[in-house]
């Protein structure tokens, strides 16, 4: 199975234009045969927390309506960031989008404290199934906390996803992390961070992939790119992309 990482650029608040560029992405990951794509951490929306309310939808709004349509047409599962709009609050999700299926989403468990008076934290299960696939989930801060990979010890997963938003800091200590996880879990891990302005930071690039012993595979560099890469984390290729 390929797997397509995209360290994306979102244009901060401007979902529409979001929209179209994440499709764009998603045919070039079909083109070289992806069966799964994942964005960075609120990626239709970029990291703006202040904005959350204003910027929020549902996973059934219609403007989403594409996503699930090129999923179908072209068989793969999108895994997209979004402030998903819900009976309990505002939630920073993954909106999960599987041919044929009902639209998934999973939402960040466990915030960071400068979060938690925009977002209200979920407690959907932290993974899908692709093909013969079990895969883990996890979105930026709760995917550093230990207390989320006891949760994660209970899935039998065979891989893990991680979008994030992280600064050139940030992505430092998330290396060194995802490293020891993965060696540790005997589990690939598969990260995928923002480049840009988000918020009052800039996010570094750096998305990544490492093999079930804790080897890095390749990291990006900082600029608007497709690391597609097979689920055991073997045979890394970069596609770079205009935006």
């Amino acid at each position: 199975m390929k797997i397509a990482i995209a360290q994306y650029p979102c244009v901060q608040g401007d979902i529409s234009k979001n929209i179209n560029r994440h499709c764009s992405w998603i045919e070039k990951a079909s083109e070289h045969d992806a069966e799964i794509i994942l964005f960075p951490e609120l990626s239709l929306s970029g990291y703006e927390p202040k904005r959350a309310e204003q910027l929020s939808m549902p996973i059934y709004h219609p403007d989403l309506d594409v996503f699930q349509e090129l999923s179908e047409e072209l068989g793969i599962v999108i895994a997209l960031g979004i402030p998903a709009e819900t009976d309990a609050g505002v939630h920073i999700s993954q909106a999960l989008f599987h041919p044929y299926a009902e639209r998934m989403l999973y939402s960040k468990q466990i915030l960071h404290d400068d979060e938690k008076p925009y977002f209200t934290e979920g407690n959907s299960r932290a993974e899908l199934r692709v093909a013969n696939l079990d895969i883990a989930l996890g979105i930026c801060y709760e995917s550093m906390q230990e207390q989320h990979w006891t949760s994660i010890d209970s899935t039998n997963s065979h891989l893990y996803l991680a979008s994030v938003s992280k600064t050139r800091k940030g992505m430092d200590l998330a290396h060194r992390f995802f490293s020891r996880k993965s060696r540790e879990k005997k589990m690939p891990i598969f990260l995928s961070n923002a480049i840009g302005p988000n918020d009052d930071f800039e996010a570094c690039g750096r998305s990544a992939a490492w093999n079930a012993q804790g080897e890095l595979a390749h990291t990006l560099a900082n600029d608007p790119a497709i690391l597609l890469i097979d689920a055991d984390a073997t045979d890394p290729r970069v596609i770079g992309m205009n935006v």
